[in-house]
């Protein structure tokens, strides 16, 4: 298998990593490439597709801790596109490819009333595979883009939740909800033949990196696939 620049994006080596990966991928099976798949610990094939399981509101539990295990800069082009690896522990929360998870950061606001209530929580697209990146479905990974710009009168902006996730370290804890939203659909027939086209429409890197550990990375039986154009 074989990958346009750099495919530390999927694998557990992006840790090394000191710049952003190609968004897009170019990948075929070749003789005698390396098999990158290994066997997950856990099977969660027959999971159903989990909804809002950790809310602030209306979910069926409180907000959950996610400890954080490896921060890892990716890099950019200029401080406007600052990425972020963040691989987070979440206990075994399940969730599924193409949901997000919400995170609340530290701190309080003045909401219209005048009144101080904790920040918001603010949604990010899931960069893992159920497994997670350990295979064993107790982790998940947030790539982040660290949110800095300048106003109309000139002055510097910064992303109240990219920064917060960017700067954090491994050992802190985070206060996460989710999951929330559909989930990648794939073929249930011919699978391994099938094309597979993946376009973003604004979401980022983070949903297909999800998508191509699951079809490049787990060896789950029924989801091998024989290339990726």
């Amino acid at each position: 298998m074989q990958f346009a620049r750099k495919q530390c994006v999927l694998c557990p080596s992006f840790l090394k990593c000191s710049r952003v990966p190609a968004v897009r991928v170019h990948a075929a099976v070749t003789p005698g490439a390396k098999n990158l798949r290994e066997r997950t610990t856990v099977n969660l094939e027959q999971t159903e597709t989990p909804l809002n399981t950790y809310n602030v509101k209306g979910g069926k539990y409180p907000p959950f801790k996610g400890k954080v295990l490896a921060v890892e800069r990716l890099g950019g082009r200029d401080k406007e596109r600052d990425v972020t690896n963040i691989v987070i522990d979440t206990g075994g929360v399940v969730y599924h490819e193409g949901q997000s998870f919400g995170v609340q950061p530290l701190g309080t606001k003045v909401n219209s009333r005048g009144v101080s209530v904790p920040n918001h929580v603010r949604l990010y697209s899931i960069a893992a595979s159920r497994y997670g990146d350990t295979r064993d479905g107790r982790t998940t990974t947030l790539c982040v883009v660290r949110v800095v710009y300048k106003d109309a009168e000139g002055k510097e902006v910064r992303g109240l939740c990219s920064n917060y996730l960017a700067d954090t370290k491994p050992g802190d804890e985070l206060t996460m909800t989710g999951p929330s939203g559909a989930v990648l659909l794939l073929p249930e027939q011919h699978f391994e033949k099938t094309p597979i086209v993946c376009v973003s429409t604004g979401t980022g890197i983070a949903p297909f990196r999800s998508f191509w550990r699951r079809l490049f990375y787990d060896a789950v039986p029924g989801h091998e696939v024989e290339g990726f154009q």
